[in-house]
């Protein structure tokens, strides 16, 4: 019986937290782009070997973690638009961030600059990593590291292991 309690508290924390971090989410992004979830994300990657996979967060977080596969593209670098190959212009891409604030930005401007199959990964690569999805280093090896941005955005990671 005492077990069973610790389960259902610790279940009630991540569901609050969950419910917390959409409402932040919620505040946060505009929705001026397409969103995909993590569980979609992860389904058509399986299964769709073609999806381009942005990340737009700095240098030194994608070398802590990254969807397997990614490019990097930092947010603030967006002269490096001009360099994806022209024929990415019609493939599927998701970019993803942190939560999914950077990349929404990156997302809007991939859309007004021709690309016309753009999604932004909702809640970023802290929901797919809270979510227990695989990331990779910058070795493309398996990690449970994440980078949390900074302190104050590092309270939505639940899992893994924060490494600045």
């Amino acid at each position: 019986m005492f077990l069973l309690l610790i389960c259902l508290q610790g279940f009630s924390f991540v569901s609050a937290q969950n419910n917390s971090f959409d409402k932040m989410l919620d505040g946060l992004l505009r929705f001026s782009v397409p969103t995909i979830q993590p569980a979609e994300l992860e389904a058509e990657i399986l299964s769709d070997s073609t999806i381009v996979l942005i990340d737009a967060r700095a240098s030194r977080e994608f070398e802590i973690s990254h969807l397997k596969g990614a490019i990097n593209l930092p947010e603030g670098e967006k002269e490096l638009l001009s360099a994806l190959p022209p024929e990415y212009k019609n493939k599927k891409i998701v970019i993803y961030c942190s939560v999914g604030y950077r990349s929404e930005k990156m997302a809007e401007l991939f859309l007004e600059t021709g690309f016309s199959n753009v999604k932004n990964l909702y809640g970023g690569l802290f929901l797919w990593n809270n979510e227990g999805r695989n990331m990779v280093d910058s070795q493309n090896k398996p990690t449970s590291k994440i980078h949390p941005y900074n302190s104050s955005w590092g309270k939505w990671i639940i899992q893994g292991e924060k490494t600045y």
